[in-house]
């Protein structure tokens, strides 16, 4: 019953970030949805089923977008891995702590992406990291304001369950 949870909600969050990105996207930057709900799920169920959630998603992403296959799939799989080894469910019992931490965790995942896609598409360092940072920053006021309307009683029966987020 959690799978189906996890898969509605990266589902969910792929669904919005590409079918609605546009509308919130700014010079071309969209806030990433997905690694918000990648940390959740790597906190969850530890790093080996991390790396498969995230790998999954960041393909599903690239077909959605129609762009060349394995940048979304290898840096969410990196991001994935770190999420469930740096992660624990005691890290998320404030929301603050949270945000911070998923931001750590974007940063790490647009390092990736936009370090591969700069290759490709023959950026310039300065647009490079301009990218970097501010995809970082938009995702983190994202998860600022998600966070932000979960109530500590949720937060507190998130870290409470009963799971093994280091497998």
């Amino acid at each position: 019953m959690k799978y189906l949870f996890y898969l509605f909600l990266v589902g969910l969050a792929l669904l919005v970030q590409v079918a609605l990105g546009d509308l919130f996207a700014v010079r071309g930057i969209k806030p990433d949805l997905c690694i918000i709900a990648l940390c959740y799920i790597s906190m969850r169920e530890g790093r080996r089923r991390a790396v498969i959630w995230g790998f999954s998603a960041g393909l599903a992403e690239d077909l959605l977008n129609h762009a060349l296959l394995g940048p979304g799939a290898l840096a969410r799989s990196v991001a994935s891995f770190a999420a469930g080894t740096f992660l624990s469910e005691h890290a998320f019992h404030h929301s603050y702590e949270a945000s911070f931490r998923v931001m750590g965790i974007a940063l790490l995942n647009n390092v990736v992406l936009f370090a591969v896609l700069s290759v490709i598409e023959h950026w310039s360092p300065g647009v490079l990291w301009w990218r970097i940072l501010f995809s970082t920053l938009y995702t983190e006021l994202v998860t600022l304001i998600l966070f932000s309307l979960i109530s500590q009683e949720t937060w507190e029966k998130l870290y409470k369950e009963d799971s093994v987020p280091f497998v």
